[in-house]
């Protein structure tokens, strides 16, 4: 709903699922890294004004609301 509301004034709106992410040494190999996580949010952060809006996203990857 956001999105549609902002659309009209170029803001896109998204969110992401960061998944299981890994913050100690000791933790589950299959986790991920927190680089691997941060690199979603970036990407998402600096889309240009054409990106995708009104998506959900994982490791750039598009995931079903």
């Amino acid at each position: 709903m956001l999105a549609d509301e902002l659309a009209a004034d170029g803001i896109l709106v998204n969110a992401c699922c960061p998944g299981r992410t890994r913050l100690e040494p000791h933790d589950d190999a299959e986790m991920t890294t927190l680089s691997a996580t941060a690199d979603t949010q970036v990407w998402l952060a600096t889309l240009p004004d054409e990106g995708p809006t009104g998506g959900f996203y994982r490791g750039r990857a598009s995931l079903d609301w």
